[in-house]
């Protein structure tokens, strides 16, 4: 089998310079292409790591939201359950007053009554307080 070519000459030679000729040419498509691959590359990974530094900021932004949401929840509770026990509070002492009130007016009822129990009261404690030897 022989190569035809219609210029005339060596077949073999002109063959052989076509073939380096076509490598060289290929080489260079793909350091070429291999460029443009990198550099597609390296754009898509400054995309992605933007988008990447753009959710970080859009979460970081969102938690912080959350978190102050939360804060004014929490303070509004607090203060609820402050101005709740303030109420509780208020009510023990007016009771407490009532208590001592009606305390105070059953001893102007009964005298007699209250110092017999004071004295009840008096010798039932000293009993209990002295020493067993």
């Amino acid at each position: 089998m022989t190569d035809f070519n219609p210029a005339g000459g060596k077949p073999s030679e002109q063959s052989t310079s076509q073939i380096n000729a076509d490598l060289a040419t290929l080489r260079e498509d793909f350091a070429k292409l291999s460029s443009s691959v990198a550099d597609l590359v390296k754009l898509q990974a400054n995309q992605a790591s933007a988008a990447m530094r753009g959710a970080i900021g859009d979460a970081r932004d969102r938690i912080a939201s959350t978190t102050a949401d939360a804060k004014d929840r929490l303070a509004g509770h607090a203060a609820d359950a402050q101005g709740r026990i303030m109420d509780k509070a208020v009510d023990a002492q007016d009771r407490f007053m009532a208590a001592t009130a009606d305390f105070e007016t059953a001893i102007e009822r009964n005298p007699l009554v209250a110092v017999l129990i004071a004295l009840f009261i008096g010798l039932l404690m000293g009993t209990l307080s002295r020493s067993r030897r």
